[in-house]
């Protein structure tokens, strides 16, 4: 189901450059199941124990205090996210990516959703060139 929505949507925010009007969209397209997701999932090796601050890497937060993740629908509106992307993914792309997202220093990571305690969670990975 998330695939479907996110699939259903371009481009939804372009930071620094964006418009009253542009927030206003990004804030409408991310509602509904897309942005009741959590973000900073991360299922280490060898372990059932999620830790949630693969979004740290993102915005560059150095914070060594662990998170409880991120609302997926708060991305988007960082003021170190230059462009976030709902995507649907290639048939080179793993099946569950839902979005791309660059940041300020032109950093790009790939989001994908991953089932965490039987909810639905999002981890970011940096993009492969």
């Amino acid at each position: 189901m998330v695939v479907a929505v996110a699939s259903t949507v371009a481009v939804v925010a372009t930071s620094g450059a964006a418009t009253p009007a542009g927030v206003s969209v990004t804030l409408g397209a991310m509602s509904g199941p897309v942005s009741w997701i959590l973000l900073g999932a991360e299922l280490p090796e060898y372990t059932n124990d999620a830790t949630w601050d693969c979004w740290k890497p993102v915005v560059r937060d150095t914070s060594n205090t662990p998170s409880k993740g991120l609302p997926l629908r708060d991305l988007p509106c960082h003021p170190c996210v230059r462009t976030f992307e709902c995507v649907s993914p290639t048939p080179n792309e793993p099946a569950n990516l839902i979005a791309r997202v660059e940041n300020v220093w032109g950093e790009v990571f790939d989001i994908t959703t991953l089932k965490v305690d039987g909810m639905v969670a999002a981890h970011a990975t940096p993009r492969a060139e």
